[in-house]
């Protein structure tokens, strides 16, 4: 069914895959670009625009390539019964779905978590993918519990950087735009959702999980890690020497940018996913 609040034409569809539906939309032709969007949003259509979003380099994207753009587990259409949310889960979920899609080799790019998550995807099934485009999701691979950036999540989310526990009054009071992810999220998932899945992301966002630095070298498939000159999340010099790890890695950075898609950014990464279409 075809929807609006994009700036092409897209198809809305659902698939079934480790046993949950995920919704998503697909537009263009060719080799398929799986596209995962990052945590606390969705690749629905309240993002478009919005620097987290995917929505409006769309065309830019399809153009080229067969773009699938799926809601994660738990994030805006895409319901998540289990109650659980993790890393390891979302990869998982995404193996599933290129299975039930019959996708051949796709391509995957992933902005913050999902990045992570094509990251992790290429570490357990590194025969899947063509390709992979890790665009500021790296952090979440560091082993250390005190590093820079679970200490500023731990502060975001629980008021201190060493909380234990979700303050969900000061983690909304310096959230952008909250009304955008409730009106979002719960339509699908159900009134006082939104305040649920933050509880459950403060439990593997805020410390180390099991996938860590020390995987990178497992994954085989041609990868590169993509991330702005001054995205307060993802260190520069961590990223130099992750992509050094890869057997067939590459590094990108966007001049002025933060934790963002931009444009500049987007255009790095298409020319990366057209030099490994085949």
């Amino acid at each position: 069914m075809a929807i609006s609040g994009y700036p092409i034409p897209v198809t809305e569809r659902a698939v079934h895959a480790n046993g949950i539906d995920f919704w998503y939309v697909e537009a263009g032709a060719g080799v398929p670009l799986l596209l995962l969007h990052g945590g606390t949003v969705s690749n629905g259509p309240l993002w478009t625009g919005h620097k987290y979003g995917w929505g409006a380099h769309l065309a830019a994207l399809a153009k080229h390539f067969h773009v699938i753009a799926l809601d994660t587990r738990g994030h805006g259409r895409t319901r998540n019964p289990s109650g659980e949310l993790s890393y390891r889960l979302y990869a998982e979920d995404l193996l599933a779905v290129i299975e039930a899609l019959e996708l051949d080799r796709p391509l995957i790019a992933g902005f913050s978590d999902g990045g992570t998550t094509a990251t992790i995807l290429g570490m357990i099934a590194p025969e899947v993918p063509r390709a992979i485009v890790d665009y500021a999701g790296y952090q979440t691979f560091n082993p250390d519990p005190d590093a820079s950036n679970y200490r500023r999540l731990r502060n975001w989310f629980g008021g201190s950087p060493n909380a234990t526990k979700l303050d969900y009054d000061h983690f909304s009071s310096d959230l952008v735009d909250p009304q955008r992810h409730i009106d979002d999220f719960e339509p699908t998932q159900g009134a006082g959702y939104f305040r649920t899945y933050i509880e459950q992301i403060f439990t593997f966002w805020t410390k180390p999980m099991e996938f860590t630095y020390a995987d990178y070298p497992r994954i085989t498939a041609p990868m590169l890690m993509l991330v702005g000159d001054r995205d307060p999340s993802c260190s520069l010099a961590d990223g130099v020497e992750l992509y050094q790890k890869l057997p067939q890695g590459e590094l990108g950075v966007v001049p002025g940018a933060c934790h963002e898609v931009t444009s500049l950014g987007r255009d790095m990464m298409l020319d990366y996913l057209r030099r490994h279409q085949d």
